[in-house]
C-alpha cells in the first residue's frame, strides 16, 4: 500500500510540474501577445508594420481634407 501511496504522489508532483511549465509557457506567449497588439495599436507601429499603406491612407485622408477646404 506504501508503495501504491508514493508512486501516486510521485505522479501527482509529475503533473504539477508538467502544468507549471505550460503555464508559464501560455503566460509568456500570452504576454508576446500583448505586447505585440500594443505595439500595432500605435501610429508607429502601424507605420513601422505597414509603411505602404499608411502612406495610402495619408494621401487619401490629405486628399479629402484638400477637396473639403477648396469647396468652401
Amino acid at each position: 500500500m506504501d508503495q501504491r501511496t508514493d508512486a501516486i504522489r510521485q505522479e501527482i508532483e509529475q503533473t504539477r510540474a508538467s502544468m507549471t511549465e505550460k503555464l508559464e509557457l501560455i503566460e509568456a506567449r500570452v504576454q508576446g501577445t500583448v505586447e505585440d497588439v500594443k505595439e500595432t495599436m500605435t501610429v508607429q507601429g502601424l507605420v513601422r508594420k505597414r509603411p505602404w499603406t499608411m502612406f495610402g491612407a495619408a494621401v487619401f485622408v490629405g486628399l479629402l481634407l484638400g477637396r473639403r477646404g477648396g469647396a468652401s
